[in-house]
């Protein structure tokens, strides 16, 4: 019988390499996590928690509120996000950039460069929990009738200052759950999202994998919604910089091609399916999750489910910098640890000019009370240009601007 070449370096390629590939080919790197996150709601069981690594995370239909068991408070898994506290302070009142070409930008200045302008300290959660002792035992459901002749505003999707976005997000009718004016949001600019066909953009990643805080990646992504098509490219570190991968959604068998850097660049393109274990190893979501209309499905989704019950605060702060540019943020927190809410505190940062989510983060509860929240993912999208009228030529591994052999 006679075997292929392309399939003997395949095969040698899985073989010697014991890492994964996401975006990349980012071999050699962590197995794949199995921490439950913002957009993994599923309770692991003894007979799954094997598989759940190479499973998709998905959000699963939920039964009536009063049909599920409250669960005991659970304690964060991994190691405390040490500085995050400083970082804040440090940079209260300043705007927050990323550098041009980030390539060259040491991991803790741009850490520093990332970090959004602070917002106002809040109580921790064990002192919610003293000051209000009934909370935290039975939560209340929602969303409760809306007050009569007191229906909710439509959403202004032209909204180009922080202060008109901010104020459609803290915009709650009577007895309506304080997630409503964000969901609505979110759907409104689903529709406005018909009018954008495709960008670029530099993406800023970084993501807690079994318990470490990894240091920022750096990529220049693009991105196109139909058919949905993704090319990345990593800027940095230097262990990343120069890996490459496309996924085209109904081609390729619906498999990723990447290639890595390095020696490791001989194995050339490698096809990979984007929920298999070596493409999840080293990484919290597929490719088929990235971009920004993604992120505003999940935060319907998400909305959706956390509007069903209490113990939710929200707050959209306008006049906050990303890489220089005005955003509004919505912050949601959830004082006490429920089995129903997969997030102590998410901030989701909105682009004023563009109306369209640039950064989103998500914070498990701290180990102990006072503590610091533990960033468990961090997404940013800057110099985002829209509608650049891209082809079928840039999410194609002969275009000989790219590396793909």
């Amino acid at each position: 019988m006679r075997i292929s070449t392309s399939s003997v370096r395949l095969t040698v390629a899985l073989a010697l390499i014991g890492g994964g590939l996401w975006v990349a080919p980012l071999w050699g790197q962590a197995p794949a996590s199995t921490e439950r996150s913002v957009y993994d709601r599923r309770t692991p069981t003894k007979a799954a928690s094997s598989a759940s690594a190479s499973q998709p995370r998905r959000l699963p239909a939920t039964g009536p509120a009063d049909e599920r068991p409250l669960a005991k408070p659970r304690r964060a898994k991994g190691y405390l996000s040490q500085g995050f506290a400083d970082t804040q302070a440090a940079t209260q009142g300043a705007s927050s950039n990323v550098a041009a070409d980030p390539a060259h930008a040491p991991a803790r200045a741009a850490a520093r460069t990332l970090t959004p302008t602070a917002v106002t300290p809040r109580p921790s959660a064990m002192t919610r929990a003293t000051a209000a002792p009934n909370r935290g035992v039975v939560p209340a459901f929602f969303p409760a009738p809306i007050g009569v002749g007191e229906a909710p505003k439509p959403v202004d999707v032209a909204a180009t200052s922080s202060h008109q976005i901010a104020m459609q997000l803290n915009a709650t009718a009577p007895g309506e759950h304080p997630l409503e004016p964000a969901v609505r949001w979110a759907k409104a600019c689903m529709q406005k999202m018909e009018s954008i066909k495709d960008y670029s953009a530099t993406m800023a990643k970084r993501e807690r994998i079994d318990g470490t805080l990894c240091d920022y990646e750096y990529m220049f992504v693009k991105v196109r919604h139909e058919p949905f098509s993704v090319y990345v490219s990593f800027r940095a570190p230097a262990r990343v910089k120069g890996q490459e991968a496309i996924y085209v959604k109904g081609q390729n068998d619906g498999n990723l091609l990447g290639h890595a850097n390095g020696m490791r660049k001989i194995f050339g393109t490698v096809p990979l399916k984007p929920d298999s274990m070596l493409a999840m190893a080293g990484n919290r979501y597929p490719i088929t999750e990235m971009g920004i209309r993604r992120l505003t499905e999940r935060l319907i989704e998400v909305g959706e489910h956390d509007a069903k019950f209490g113990e939710c605060e929200v707050k959209a702060i306008p006049n906050t910098k990303i890489n220089g540019r005005e955003c509004v943020c919505l912050q949601v927190l959830h004082p006490v640890p429920r089995k129903d809410f997969t997030f102590h505190k998410a901030k989701v940062y909105v682009d004023s000019q563009l109306n369209v989510p640039v950064r989103y983060e998500a914070y498990d509860w701290p180990h102990e009370a006072g503590g610091d929240p533990l960033l468990m993912e961090e997404y940013t999208y800057v110099d985002l240009k829209l509608n650049n009228g891209f082809t079928d030529y840039d999410f194609d591994v002969a275009n000989p601007a790219y590396q793909f052999k």
